[in-house]
């Protein structure tokens, strides 16, 4: 039913209609959403990835699609990249100082859906890790105008949620100045469902929802929700008033941003196109393997077999029941023929680069490198770990701002309304920074450097926890120190070369002590 509380804005013709950015944006997704869901995908796909060879008829393209496999490290990349931050539990600090408690409570199902933090983040980071955006809409129930008590509010289970919503789903979005700032101002999207008949049959349901921020024009905010009942017009279902001058929506973006039409390209887009040139040269490969499995056979003076009605040559079928035949005369002779396999070995190579690409670039994404020098290179660790650590702590910001508009929906005060989040970027030591401690082990070793400051130097490299207390640390070296050679901590750091001589020079004393056999 349409609620009383209409806006005078007029409702759109075309609500489905989508923004320059969306199509620009679309192929590549539906690129990468095939790749990620894998072979089968592909091969459904059909010659929009995979062409058909000059002369192959339908029935060999298919029986082609069906040998080729595909080496998924688009999803590998994606999954190794998600997990790293998501390898500890994603939840808010605890302490009440810095977080409201009321936010950790509506953390153990953010959504109203069922799902905490942890999930509804990881779900919310990978995807815009592998589509470039993913976006974090706060939104409150609709209570149709009633005046709720805060008991009412409390029985009822009424409060803010965050919404989770996938590229492909927002058709238009922009963006504005306000009071200084450029925020959301105005956002479409699309939701599909199916409501099924007593017959069995279903109902397409197609639901477009449009938000508008009281900045635009000098119109008060307001929201509208369309719905289209199997490809049917569009009906206004319920709209109302929407009460802020900015949306309460964050875009997580991790793409690079190209043009003036707001398009931009998917981080893994690269790897994306080098997967599908190795699924083609693993079709190609495939296909030759067929090719020079079976041999092929020169019938040397031996008339084919001809249709009694039509007189055409009938094709002879080989396999391993087939019995061959030639004219008593003699001068038959069958022969095979050999096929060149230099392209086979060619392919496998080919398709070994290839791999080794992929795997460079899906460590760091931002390398476009494919080139054979690629493929030997040392790569830099630390340079994607930076990467993935900036993006991780990017998705951290937008969570924390998904929650402060939680609170500005419950009417939270300056003093409650704080929240922070904790996200791992802990995510391992490279071989530079390994080398560099192996030197500074050897320094310290020699004198050159003392234990605390070799050990600073490991915990700033992540080597160690968060946690981890240097001073402490040393201390107990000390204790364990001083009960086995005597070394007080406090006074003089033990050396280790230090430390085996004077171990050495007791061995050698105790086997002077030793009297002689009489």
């Amino acid at each position: 039913m349409l609620e009383d509380n209409r806006v005078s804005y007029p409702p759109l013709t075309e609500p489905d209609k989508t923004d320059p950015f969306y199509k620009v944006m679309e192929p590549q997704w539906h690129k990468l959403e095939t790749v990620m869901a894998g072979s089968q995908a592909l091969r459904d796909a059909g010659e929009k990835y995979t062409p058909k060879f000059v002369g192959e008829d339908d029935d060999a393209y298919k029986a082609r699609l069906q040998k080729t496999d595909l080496t998924n490290v688009l999803s590998d990349s994606v999954d190794n990249a998600t997990a790293k931050p998501f390898s500890k539990e994603f939840v808010l600090d605890p302490d009440p100082t810095k977080t409201n408690p009321k936010f950790i409570e509506w953390a153990e199902d953010v959504d109203m859906e069922g799902n905490n933090l942890n999930d509804f983040g990881k779900e919310a980071f990978e995807h815009g890790m592998t589509y470039g955006w993913s976006y974090l809409l706060v939104d409150y129930p609709n209570t149709q105008g009633r005046e709720l008590t805060k008991q009412d509010v409390e029985e009822e289970g009424i409060r803010p949620y965050v919404m989770f919503l996938t590229a492909q789903s927002v058709i238009s979005y922009r963006t504005a100045k306000v009071a200084g700032h450029k925020k959301p101002v105005y956002i479409r999207y699309q939701t599909f469902d199916h409501e099924f008949k007593p017959d069995g049959d279903a109902i397409e349901i197609r639901r477009v929802h449009e938000i508008r921020a009281g900045v635009i024009g000098g119109e008060p905010g307001y929201y509208r929700n369309y719905e289209s009942r199997d490809k049917n017009e569009w009906k206004v279902v319920s709209e109302g008033h929407y009460p802020f001058d900015a949306l309460t929506c964050v875009r997580f973006e991790t793409g690079k941003r190209r043009g003036k039409d707001g398009a931009s390209t998917p981080l893994f887009m690269d790897l994306c196109e080098k997967n599908i040139a190795h699924w083609n040269s693993a079709s190609d490969q495939a296909n030759i393997m067929t090719r020079t499995r079976f041999a092929i056979y020169h019938f040397k003076g031996l008339d084919l077999p001809r249709d009694p009605k039509t007189n055409e040559p009938l094709n002879v079928v080989l396999g391993p029941d087939t019995i061959l035949t030639s004219p008593a005369d003699g001068n038959s002779e069958v022969q095979t023929v050999t096929l060149p396999t230099d392209g086979i070995q060619q392919g496998w190579v080919d398709q070994d680069r290839k791999e080794a690409d992929m795997r460079i670039m899906g460590l760091d994404p931002n390398s476009a490198d494919t080139s054979d020098t690629a493929t030997g290179r040392q790569l830099d660790d630390k340079k994607s770990n930076s990467l993935l650590e900036g993006l991780a702590v990017s998705f951290k910001d937008a969570i924390e701002q998904s929650f402060l508009f939680m609170g500005v929906w419950a009417g939270f005060g300056e003093g409650q309304n704080v929240v922070k989040a904790n996200i791992n970027t802990r995510f391992g030591v490279t071989n530079k920074e390994i080398n560099e401690i192996k030197m500074f082990q050897d320094m310290q070793s020699m004198g050159q450097l003392s234990l605390e400051t070799l050990l600073e130097e490991a915990k700033r490299r992540q080597m160690f926890n968060p946690d981890f207390d240097v001073e402490k640390e040393v201390s107990k070296i000390g204790d364990e120190t001083s009960d086995t050679y005597g070394y007080d901590l406090e006074e003089d750091l033990p050396n280790p070369k230090k430390v085996k001589q004077a171990a050495k020079e007791s061995e050698m004393k105790d086997k002077t002590d030793i009297p002689e056999a009489a």
